[in-house]
């Protein structure tokens, strides 16, 4: 899968169980490289999928995942 790929498979999200799809997609071999770390995919999942607005850092910023998340939550409430 491209990086491009990656960003249009997150975009294109529009539940947080989506999103949690997506980060297992794009995780390889149970990874998923961060800005300033590595990130195990299914804690990444889980939190994705109990994602809150007050703890976004939880999520990495790659490919727009917690922009995303916090998009979803956002609208969910609103």
């Amino acid at each position: 899968m491209s990086e491009l790929e990656k960003y249009e498979l997150v975009n294109n999200t529009e539940t947080l169980q989506e999103l949690a799809n997506a980060i297992k997609l794009i995780g390889s071999n149970g990874f998923l490289k961060g800005k300033t770390g590595i990130f195990e995919t299914e804690k990444m999942v889980k939190e994705c999928k109990n994602f809150n607005l007050e703890f976004s850092n939880v999520l990495t910023r790659n490919y727009g995942i917690r922009q995303q998340a916090m998009m979803i939550k956002y609208y969910e409430k609103n």
